[in-house]
């Protein structure tokens, strides 16, 4: 799974999460598989879940999702995406917890 900004940066789960502390943000982007799991399937499908973090919000403009699932059959597929969209989204998002002070 990764994702391309129109800029050209670009995000992949590949190798694992990235190494970083709490106290300094890591290089942008990232994306993190963040939970999912489970699954199932036959000789001729697989069913499974996955949940993943993108650090920051892609900008509002389109960007690229791109998966590969050489296992399952899944040849390397790129889908773009409205960035303006998922901005307009995030404005209604509100906080879990407070900011730390």
């Amino acid at each position: 799974m990764g994702v391309e900004f129109a800029d050209g940066r670009k995000a992949t789960n590949v190798g694992g999460r990235p190494p970083w502390d709490l106290t300094t943000p890591p290089e942008p982007p990232v994306l993190v598989e963040a939970g999912g799991g489970g699954g199932s399937g036959g000789d001729d499908r697989i069913v499974s879940s996955r949940e993943f973090w993108l650090w920051p919000l892609p900008p509002a403009e389109r960007f690229a999702l791109v998966i590969e699932w050489p296992f399952a059959g899944v040849p390397l597929t790129r889908t773009e995406l409205d960035g303006a969209a998922i901005a307009a989204a995030a404005e209604h998002a509100e906080p879990f917890w407070p900011e730390p002070t």
